[in-house]
């Protein structure tokens, strides 16, 4: 874990991933992604006068979100240029009721059974598939009897099969009938499977991913125009991104699966991004 956690600071460093992270049109959740937080969290709001919310990271959107609901918020992210930038986004202005604490979540300490939801957006794909298992856990202690889990979690379909085509979804993109954040997301965690995608490891890299993009544009695949939207997300990022049987199987240990859905229809196929609720018994 150590050069896993090492490389995850050393990602900020690099300026094509701040300037991704910075726009935030594809890197935040979505409006049906934070409906999907709020949704639950006004669940809880609904039944306890002082509810604790913790955020695994800076992501100003869930921290914004948790304020303006009434939960007194708790934010660890290990990576202080990270909670810089995230600073930038934020619009809630009276933060009193928000703690954030610099470490790493596998390391942190936090007082067992003091929160009522724990939030992470893409968050369990950002330790390695070995460490999941002992991050799931921590979570768990650190939440109350009956609290919630929620997360958008980056995954594979069970079967690779189910992984749509590049060529068949670029036409869709191109006739307007997919929008470009659902593109770009199965470009991403899709299409780019098998050659950017280490088995062994379960990482997904970006770096690949946007030279893969370099060659394909250099083999005519897409327009200046579609070459130049897609690199402008160019990142370096690591992402650990799991089947989503296998992920089911491992959060079952931990927790009760409450709810999976997806910010799209999913009539395209398997939609990569999706969102978790998973409840302590």
């Amino acid at each position: 874990m150590t050069d896993f956690s090492a490389y995850k600071i050393k990602e900020w460093n690099d300026p094509d991933s701040v300037r991704n992270y910075a726009r935030r049109d594809t890197i935040a959740p979505s409006p049906a992604e934070l409906d999907f937080y709020t949704k639950y969290l006004k669940q809880i709001k609904e039944k306890i006068d002082a509810p604790r919310l913790l955020v695994l990271g800076a992501t100003p959107e869930l921290r914004d979100l948790g304020l303006n609901l009434g939960f007194a918020v708790t934010a660890v992210d290990i990576n202080p240029e990270m909670i810089k930038l995230a600073d930038k986004s934020l619009t809630v202005k009276n933060r009193k009721k928000e703690e954030v604490i610099l470490g790493d979540w596998l390391e942190v300490s936090l007082p067992n059974g003091s929160f009522d939801a724990v939030l992470g957006d893409v968050a369990l794909n950002n330790v390695t598939a070995e460490s999941l298992p002992r991050l799931l856990e921590k979570m768990a202690g650190w939440l109350k009897p009956g609290g919630l889990v929620l997360v958008r979690n980056i995954v594979l379909p069970a079967d690779v099969k189910e992984i749509s085509r590049l060529a068949d979804d670029l036409r869709l993109w191109r006739e307007g009938k997919m929008a470009f954040r659902e593109f770009y997301f199965r470009f991403r965690f899709g299409h780019c499977y098998p050659d950017c995608y280490e088995e062994k490891s379960r990482i997904i890299d970006a770096g690949k991913e946007y030279q893969w993009l370099d060659r394909l544009y250099q083999d005519g695949v897409f327009n200046p125009e579609e070459y130049d939207q897609l690199n402008l997300r160019r990142s370096v990022i690591l992402h650990t991104v799991l089947p989503i049987d296998e992920f089911l199987k491992i959060t079952a240990k931990y927790f009760t699966p409450v709810e999976a859905a997806a910010e799209v229809e999913e009539k395209f196929g398997f939609y990569p991004v999706k969102m978790f609720g998973l409840q302590k018994g």
